[in-house]
């Protein structure tokens, strides 16, 4: 079997029968690649433009060593190349301090990564021309990683603002890189909550953000999607109910309460306000006309108890918005006392059906 090379980093392997009276020599050989490949440090000096590493079978090549040191001074951007067909990982170390210069690395076919002068990196190849960072990019002399606060740095800062003092602090970031204690009230501002102790919001959104957003209407008041939300403040009393006054909640309390029996002033002309009752009573001490209902609410029902005085005999006209069965006005019992129920129906506002029951005891 003849001798090959190995698949990365290309030393000899020994063919059975190879190299008979030379064997040291092959063998050191290849001991000394792979010192080179695990510990080895190639230094390169350059003004700008490529280099390009190269790796050759057998021999020592500048490609096979661990480290690839850039010094020198830049007059154009620099760019490191590395061997591209094997799979080998290397350390690079830019050296070169430059101002307005860049150092690159790559491979034949990569993108190309940025080291800033004194920084190192550690890159690998797959075999494919792929570039891999396989850690972060630090600067060689301090071991800042790139891109990160150290963690003495970030110590530091927490150490000199001290401990905090008052309750409700949160810790927050300047924007300048650095941290500070702010506030409860200021971090609410600064999180659109308001500065009080209750937070304060324009909208609050459940669920769904086009059907459940809700909203500060007016003082006291929350709507849904633009539409009030009834409060307990809002529950109707008796009034507002036989009122019709809009927008209420009605309990079956005040519903019953709301069908107490409200009294009608007695004169020569009856003035009724539908709107202050349901069911009403007045009782006659003359001759009296029962004239047009105001307020009126259609489709509102309920009754009038009309009630004779000691003297009776007492009679009661109508209004022109009244109608009866057949046309006919009805005609109250006339006995001291008497009581007569008359329930009305109001078709329109111009229209109520009167129908009676006489003479009750």
């Amino acid at each position: 079997m003849a001798s090959s090379a190995s698949s990365n980093v290309l030393v000899e392997l020994q063919g059975n029968g190879d190299n008979q009276n030379s064997w040291d020599t092959a063998l050191n050989a290849a001991l000394t690649q792979l010192d080179e490949a695990i510990a080895g440090r190639e230094v390169h000096s350059t003004t700008g433009g490529d280099t390009t590493l190269t790796l050759t079978q057998y021999v020592t090549s500048d490609g096979r060593k661990k480290v690839q040191e850039f010094t020198g001074t830049l007059s154009s951007n620099a760019r490191c190349i590395l061997v591209s067909a094997n799979k080998i990982t290397w350390v690079v170390n830019n050296t070169t301090p430059s101002a307005s210069e860049t150092f690159t690395v790559k491979t034949s076919t990569s993108s190309e990564v940025t080291l800033a002068s004194g920084q190192a990196g550690c890159f690998a190849t797959k075999g494919d021309g792929t570039l891999e960072v396989v850690g972060p990019i630090v600067n060689a002399s301090t071991g800042a990683i790139s891109g990160y606060q150290t963690q003495g740095d970030v110590l530091d800062d927490l150490n000199s603002l001290g401990a905090v003092t008052q309750d409700g602090e949160f810790l927050v970031g300047t924007g300048a890189g650095a941290l500070a204690w702010e506030s409860g009230a200021t971090a609410r501002t600064s999180l659109g909550l308001g500065t009080s102790a209750s937070p304060q919001f324009t909208g609050i959104q459940l669920g769904h953000a086009s059907d459940t957003t809700l909203t500060r209407s007016s003082a006291g008041r929350m709507a849904v999607e633009g539409s009030d939300v009834l409060m307990a403040s809002d529950e109707a009393t008796a009034s507002d109910y036989y009122g019709d006054v809009a927008d209420k909640i009605l309990t079956t309390d005040i519903a019953w309460d709301a069908m107490a029996e409200q009294s009608v002033s007695d004169a020569a002309s009856i003035s009724w306000d539908m709107s202050t009752g349901i069911d009403f009573t007045v009782t006659l001490a003359g001759n009296r006309t029962l004239s047009n209902a105001t307020n009126t609410t259609v489709g509102k029902k309920g009754r009038i108890r009309v009630v004779q005085d000691g003297t009776g005999s007492r009679t009661l006209s109508f209004g022109t918005s009244y109608e009866f069965a057949g046309g006919t006005a009805v005609t109250l019992s006339t006995g001291a006392n008497d009581e007569d129920v008359l329930y009305y129906d109001c078709i329109s506002s111009s229209r109520i059906v009167i129908s009676s029951i006489l003479d009750i005891s």
